[in-house]
């Protein structure tokens, strides 16, 4: 995670924004997974198009859409 910000930056990030960006993270993707496999086990709908919306949109609005260099790939600043 905080490669990622590094990346997308282009300056250290900094423990107190890599922190709460990386729970908010954490804790949408253990949601999504607890109720696939929980709630909505019987649930016949796709929703993996939802889920990677989520989590896309999290991503983006925390400004790390794009890989980190780490990844082999190049972040993007999000426009403002």
């Amino acid at each position: 995670m905080a490669d990622a910000a590094t990346a997308a930056r282009g300056a250290p990030a900094e423990p107190a924004t890599v922190e709460p960006a990386a729970y908010a993270l954490w804790s949408l993707a253990h949601g999504i997974a607890a109720l696939r496999i929980g709630h909505l086990r019987a649930f016949r709908a796709d929703l993996d198009g939802g889920d990677r919306a989520a989590l896309t949109a999290l991503v983006t609005g925390l400004g790390l859409e794009g890989r980190s260099s780490a990844q082999g790939g190049t972040a993007r600043r999000r426009s403002r």
